[in-house]
């Protein structure tokens, strides 16, 4: 995320330093509306990145030392037979 954001800033400030006539509709009321407008989906787009690398934590697969769980925390087991209920077998010969 970091990297794509310095690499944005960085050809943004190359433009701006180097090339005056590409940007310079930018310098009129309409082109400073149409740069606001870029520059807004620009915001939404890093902030959804954001969003999306965000990594939720993960329940432990073996207990940590000195934490035992609680079996009463745990969910009932189940098996197959109480998800889905019994099928009748037809065998023809």
């Amino acid at each position: 995320m970091q990297i794509v954001v310095a690499v944005t800033i960085a050809i943004g400030v190359f433009l701006v330093a180097f090339s005056g006539a590409y940007i310079a509709p930018y310098g009129t009321p309409a082109g400073q509306i149409a740069l606001a407008v870029v520059l807004g989906i620009f915001a939404a787009a890093f902030l959804w990145m954001r969003k999306l690398s965000v990594q939720r934590p993960v329940a432990p697969f073996l207990s940590r030392p000195g934490h035992q769980p609680n079996p009463d925390d745990a969910p009932p087991p189940t098996t197959v037979t109480d998800r889905y209920p019994p099928v009748t077998r037809v065998v023809i010969r």
